[in-house]
C-alpha cells in the first residue's frame, strides 16, 4: 500500500531532500509519480516501518513541520 500526503507548508522537494540527508528517511516528491500538488509518496510495505516513522516524526518534531 501507498499513500500521497500533503505536505502543508513548505516545498516538498526540500522537505524530500532534508529529510533524507537528516535522517536517512528517503521520501519522493509525489511530482516523480504524476501525482499534482505538494505531495509525497510513502509506501507500507517496508519491514522497518516503525523505524522509519519514528525518524520521520523526530524530523518533523525537529522542524515544526
Amino acid at each position: 500500500p501507498i499513500a500521497f500526503p500533503r505536505l502543508l507548508k513548505g516545498d516538498v522537494e526540500t522537505f524530500c531532500d532534508e529529510l533524507v540527508h537528516e535522517s536517512g528517511v528517503l521520501l519522493l516528491p509525489g511530482s516523480m509519480y504524476d501525482h499534482p500538488g505538494n505531495h509525497f509518496r510513502v509506501g507500507f510495505a517496508r519491514k522497518n516501518m516503525p523505524s522509519a516513522l519514528a525518524q520521520l516524526e523526530q524530523f518533523l518534531n525537529q522542524h515544526t513541520i
